[in-house]
């Protein structure tokens, strides 16, 4: 008889931890399952540039380019925001035939050739370092995506000063060889401005050490 019970004693035991065994294994695997989900819907970020690219104001095909100058030199040279009729090519001495979409100063035409054809972006605030080459307009006063769309003319410059990041601000410089060598200084909201991307083959003077 005791012989009989522990028998069925051992049985109860085999079983339920068996099933305990089940049981471990399918939480085991639920949590496999759940930790590939989140990998899956969690993308790496985008990083700060790639983001401005893809939400640009301009859009993909207008480009900045070079109409113009005083005799300021290479800083002064006038940027526009144009679409490319033909690219620059060795057939072409380098130079592009650009479409202004707005109206060029002290100018009828409606097409211009030019070697000064830069790629750019909006600016990403904290990226902003002294001595990059940017575009700009309209000052210290922030402008709103509209404004800055509808925003033909653009100057560019060097980054000088960004301790005034903070308020969203910081000073950007450029060259004048007008009667002689000199820096002068101007206080841009951030949101105003848009970096280079790529070269441009306009020869401009670094900033002073």
């Amino acid at each position: 008889m005791r012989f009989i019970f522990a028998y069925l004693f051992s049985i109860c035991l085999f079983f339920l931890f068996k099933e305990r065994l089940k049981i471990n294994i399918s939480d085991s695997l639920k949590q496999v399952d759940v930790s590939k989900m989140t990998n899956a819907s969690t993308p790496d970020s985008e990083p700060a540039s790639a983001s401005a690219s893809a939400n640009d104001y301009l859009g993909e095909s207008i480009k900045l380019v070079g109409i113009g100058h005083d005799s300021g030199g290479p800083y002064t040279v006038f940027f526009y925001t144009a679409v490319i009729l033909t690219p620059p090519s060795p057939a072409t001495k380098n130079e592009g035939l650009v479409k202004p979409t707005g109206k060029v100063a002290n100018s009828s035409e409606s097409e211009f050739w030019t070697p000064y054809i830069a790629s750019s972006r909006p600016a990403v605030k904290d990226e902003l370092k002294p001595g990059m080459v940017v575009f700009a307009t309209g000052g210290k006063e922030k402008r709103s995506r509209d404004e800055l769309a509808k925003t033909t003319k653009w100057a560019i410059f060097r980054v000088k000063d960004i301790s005034t990041l903070y308020k969203g601000t910081v000073i950007l410089t450029y060259n004048s060889t007008y009667g002689s060598s000199h820096w002068k200084n101007y206080e841009f909201h951030t949101d105003n401005i848009r970096v280079l991307v790529g070269e441009l083959a306009l020869n401009l003077v670094e900033l002073p050490k």
